[in-house]
């Protein structure tokens, strides 16, 4: 069997495993223990403290069985029953687990929605997980807003990020949130000692405590950093072992308590430890302050020369007073603001390169970057704050000329977007709208800015994509509209549209006519369509190759799949509802995920229903 990295080896798969954030842990035991579940529940906190841990533990707290098979919601799943069992393996069919930086557009989650309306096939509930959701562009988290807030009654969403200030406000307003803490070192280091007892790995405190110390509260780097160490140390885990952490602080630990003593190894009255990177830097101030809290006289300082690249160079102190012993502190601590103001530094130089390469691409002129405000410059002004500086608009630079022609293919794309929906309720409604080409956030905006009443903003990009696939782009402006020419109720409409073509005169004028019937479709149409085929899905689990039916009568898809048939036919007029089944069976013979009898079996149903066709 191959090897498993500690991380996952050893990740939290109960509640009462999770360490650290008993807060999270409390609220959710107790809302599944009264079966008070919100259908939205959101994440948040650093990497490694738990988020997709949690989630996991929630989908298996839902779902679980118990051993016998008799088992419900609850508080502390089993681990032992098919459900716990594939969900930890990650092969369990109704928990999805979706990587949004991957994964960030409105395709994307629209595929992902797309599956929502189906039933569970094996779970008491779906649960859809969105990893890392801030990354999710504009148009995917305006698209899943709906489903989000009122989805059906078996899905729960799990949504998990690092940078919820990015996370729009309409989608934190309908989760349920929960930080999850950075873990404290003595947890991680109790973590640490059970993992490597159980690995039968020798270890000193010492070592794992500079470990505990360098994870920064994630116990995910803290496992990781373990691999490390015992692969560096051949098996074993001793101080000096650990090529970031324990090395450095190894050097340390010499430099700073042998008083007036060199470091036995080094020779020098300097040391220095080359081929730190930065994470094995920060870890070294961790190392630092572990020696201040032990009281060692002499802390080391930066050295005054030249900088290194990727170590640190360092010295004894000299002085053994108390306030130039907090002045030394004090500069250390410099040591790791340069790390972060590199980080930052490099961060706003990507952003920079992507939109210029934007907008290159649109014709525009590269955005002029804002002077960057220090820290020095904060503190210089600390009673009065200046404002900040505005960016120059770069779509007044442009020609004249080109403004146009962007303005003109604004309103063609327009047009040909209506056009890709002639016929349908849709066109009447976006006809209605006019379009506000707003090129000043061209480089943000994917579809809309905003809808100011009867006014659709629109950016420079949404212009682009119109042109290419106009078919693809109206199910986002019928969204935007509000909800109620959804792509699925357009759809239908395109379905009864047909329909009202065989229809007599008088007939087909009062279904235009008449907004309750035509609502009254919509929600027949929705339903039935759903149900038909989660039925037909469900009948492979309930009709196996033995044949024999499932004990209630009431969850046998023979009875309910022919109920749904019959509903349509009761509730629509005869033209609509062979117009619907006609489609439904169009849909059902090309799905792949249904099995050729089940088909079979549909077909035979729809003409005892409506006879031949």
């Amino acid at each position: 069997m191959s090897y498993q990295v500690l991380a996952r080896k050893y990740r939290s798969r109960t509640f009462e495993e999770l360490m650290g954030q008993e807060h999270v842990v409390q609220a959710l035991a107790n809302a599944l223990t009264q079966q008070r579940l919100h259908h939205a529940y959101l994440f948040t906190g650093t990497r490694g403290v738990g988020k997709t841990s949690v989630s996991r533990i929630l989908a298996k707290s839902l779902n679980c069985i118990g051993p016998d098979g008799t088992g419900g919601i609850t508080a502390h799943p089993c681990n032992v029953c098919d459900a716990c069992r594939d969900i930890d393996a990650g092969r369990f069919v109704d928990y999805v687990e979706l990587d949004a930086a991957s994964n960030r557009g409105v395709e994307e989650i629209s595929q992902l929605l797309d599956q929502a309306v189906y039933k569970p096939v094996v779970g008491r509930f779906k649960v859809y997980m969105i990893d890392e959701v801030h990354m999710l562009s504009n148009t995917a988290f305006n698209a899943m807003l709906k489903t989000l807030e009122e989805p059906p009654e078996y899905l729960k969403f799990v949504l998990a990020t690092t940078d919820p200030q990015k996370v729009p406000v309409t989608v934190l307003s309908r989760c349920l949130q929960f930080n999850l803490r950075p873990m404290a070192p003595q947890t991680v280091l109790e973590h640490l000692t059970r993992v490597l007892g159980n690995e039968n790995v020798p270890n000193e405190p010492g070592a794992l405590r500079l470990l505990a110390r360098a994870a920064r509260g994630s116990m995910r780097d803290a496992l990781s950093l373990t691999d490390q160490a015992i692969a560096f140390g051949s098996g074993e885990f001793q101080p000096g072992t650990p090529r970031g952490d324990a090395l450095i602080a190894h050097e340390l630990a010499h430099v700073a308590q042998q008083d007036g003593a060199r470091a036995p190894d080094a020779g020098r009255d300097m040391a220095e430890t080359p081929g730190l990177e930065e994470e094995a830097d920060r870890s070294a101030l961790g190392a630092l302050s572990t020696l201040y809290g032990k009281g060692s006289a002499g802390p080391p300082v930066r050295h005054g020369g030249p900088p290194t690249r990727g170590g640190l160079r360092l010295q004894r102190c000299k002085s053994e007073s108390e306030k130039a012993r907090e002045a030394e502190i004090n500069r250390l601590g410099g040591l790791q603001y340069d790390f972060l103001e590199k980080q930052r530094k490099e961060t706003e130089d990507r952003k920079r390169k992507e939109a210029e390469e934007a907008a290159k691409k649109s014709g525009l002129p590269p955005p002029v970057t804002p002077p960057t405000v220090t820290v020095d410059d904060i503190i210089k002004s600390e009673t009065k704050a200046a404002d900040p500086p505005k960016p120059a608009d770069a779509w007044t630079k442009l020609d004249p000329k080109v403004q146009d022609d962007w303005k003109k293919r604004a309103d063609a794309a327009w047009k040909k977007v209506v056009a890709s929906v002639a016929g349908t309720e849709l066109e009447t409604v976006m006809k209605g709208k006019r379009l506000k080409f707003d090129p000043k956030d061209a480089l943000e905006q994917g579809y809309f800015g905003a809808q100011l009443g009867d006014e659709l903003e629109v950016g420079m990009q949404w212009v682009e994509l119109a042109e290419k696939d106009a078919k693809n782009v109206w199910p986002n402006v019928a969204h935007e509209l509000g909800g109620h020419f959804e792509y699925g109720k357009a759809y239908a409409t395109e379905i009864m549209s047909a329909a009202l073509e065989r229809m007599p005169e008088a007939e087909r004028k009062k279904w235009k006519t008449d907004p309750v019937l035509r609502q009254k479709f919509f929600d027949t149409y929705e339903y039935a369509e759903t149900e038909i085929f989660a039925e037909l899905r469900e009948r492979r689990y309930a009709h196996p190759e033995t044949g024999t039916a499932p004990p209630n009568p009431t969850d046998d898809p023979d009875v309910d799949v022919p109920r749904q048939l019959n509903v349509l036919k009761k509730a629509l007029h005869p033209e609509v509802a062979k117009a619907v089944v006609a489609h439904l069976k169009a849909r059902v013979d090309a799905s792949p995920s249904l099995l050729e009898r089940d088909k079979k079996f549909f077909a035979e149903q729809v003409k005892a229903v409506f006879g031949p066709p």
